[in-house]
């Protein structure tokens, strides 16, 4: 399992992934920069390695469709189980599901993943995006292995 936080200001998320039913350290979260009209994004996945990371490719390319990853060549998914979070520099939220259909979040501060309660819970009682994370991995066991944290 996951958590990604966004307070507003910071992105951050666990960095367990298991694999194998063995736990691995991975990053999840990236900063990805298009010089010029784009700009810069946040961007958090979750879901199986090999989808998080196709996903990662799809948005590297600027969203160019013919990299956009088709999640039935995954036979082992849902696509209610895989998202990823958006964020650009004007602090608008998309959300992402395993279809690739995008809506945009109207809340400044969102949690995903499987300790998403704990982690709003944490933001509500005025906890960072990095305390939201650390709560989690020490009171759930959906997070682990340390925090990453990005922000523009």
């Amino acid at each position: 399992m996951s958590i990604i936080v966004w307070d507003g200001k910071t992105l951050a998320s666990d960095r367990a992934m298991w694999i194998c039913n063995i736990k691995h350290k991975v990053q999840k979260i990236h900063k990805i920069e298009f010089p010029g009209i784009q700009g810069s994004y946040l961007i958090g996945g979750i879901g199986t390695a090999a989808f998080v990371s196709a996903g990662f490719k799809y948005f590297r390319s600027g969203f160019q469709t013919e990299f956009k990853p088709d999640y039935k060549e995954y036979d082992d998914i849902k696509a209610s189980e895989y998202y990823f979070i958006v964020i650009n520099e004007t602090r608008e939220i998309f959300f992402y599901d395993g279809k690739f259909n995008s809506f945009c979040i109207l809340d400044e501060k969102i949690a995903l993943g499987g300790a998403s309660e704990v982690a709003i819970g944490a933001l509500d009682a005025g906890a960072t995006a990095r305390e939201a994370v650390e709560i989690c991995i020490r009171r759930t066991d959906y997070a682990g292995l340390g925090v990453d944290e990005i922000s523009f």
